[in-house]
């Protein structure tokens, strides 16, 4: 945590970021900045993989009703955050939890820490007490500044006033499995299957888009139970450039469009199947 810690000080004092990749100390997104209502659908009972992020593709699926979440990144960061997060939400109410993470961290922190782990009870206290200075979570440049204005509420379920009330049912004794790494350390860890694995836009931050390619379809084949699904592509609008051409070479890819962030823009995902084997 010691270490974890230092590197979260050299980031907020560098007020740095590596745009064309993501690294094992990095910033945090402190909300999705996806459309995730757009594409998360149907995963009521089912058995999740999710890139971490800002936390939230983990706290719209318990919302949405999954039964098991795990969890992956390679940013040190984001998963210390997901543990804040859960544990405001299992603590706060709405309002509550908003002014924990943008105006008054300090007040409500007593409450919060008694479900944090150890180290992240660790990390937290000591940022609260460098970084905050009485404002909230989010307020130093350990985070990038919050995307979209107003329009994550609407991106995420679990921010409205119904779902927020479904999610703290639905948290209380969540036991998940958490994968530090990239994809393909994590594609190298895993030994079971899931039905649905949601990877985000880690396909923009790809050089070798062929490998990429052979990493979905071996977690595909190893990874997914018979009608699993693999959403492996976001894209914003038209940012997309050529990838998504090259991608739809495999089999039984579904493309998959929707409102999208910005205004009058549509984003896509990329879905794979695994059709169920005779």
């Amino acid at each position: 945590m010691k270490e974890d810690f230092y590197k979260a000080m050299e980031i907020i004092a560098s007020k740095t970021h590596h745009p064309r990749e993501y690294l094992e100390y990095d910033r945090v997104y402190p909300y999705t900045t996806e459309n995730i209502n757009g594409y998360m659908n149907n995963v009521k009972d089912k058995s999740v993989l999710s890139v971490v992020g800002s936390g939230d593709h983990y706290l719209n699926l318990i919302t949405k009703g999954a039964k098991e979440v795990d969890c992956f990144d390679i940013n040190k960061f984001a998963l210390y955050y997901l543990r804040l997060k859960k544990a405001a939400v299992m603590t706060l109410n709405k309002r509550e939890f908003f002014e924990f993470l943008t105006s008054d961290s300090m007040k409500y922190f007593d409450e919060v820490k008694t479900q944090l782990d150890a180290n992240s009870y660790l990390f937290w206290s000591n940022y609260i007490k460098y970084f905050t200075y009485n404002t909230g979570i989010q307020g130093s440049f350990l985070f990038y500044p919050r995307c979209g204005g107003g329009d994550y509420l609407k991106r995420n379920e679990y921010l409205t006033n119904e779902g927020y009330e479904l999610l703290q049912d639905r948290i209380i004794d969540k036991d998940e499995d958490y994968y530090f790494g990239d994809i393909y350390d994590v594609a190298n860890s895993i030994n079971k299957k899931y039905d649905s694995i949601y990877l985000s836009n880690i396909c923009t931050y790809q050089e070798d888009l062929r490998r990429y390619r052979d990493l979905i379809i071996s977690l595909r084949d190893n990874n997914l139970n018979d009608n699993g699904e693999i959403y492996y592509a976001y894209f914003y609008g038209n940012n997309d450039g050529d990838k998504h051409y090259y991608l739809y070479e495999i089999d039984n890819t579904e493309i998959i469009e929707f409102d999208g962030v910005d205004y009058n823009s549509t984003d896509k995902v990329l879905k794979l199947t695994k059709k169920r084997t005779k």
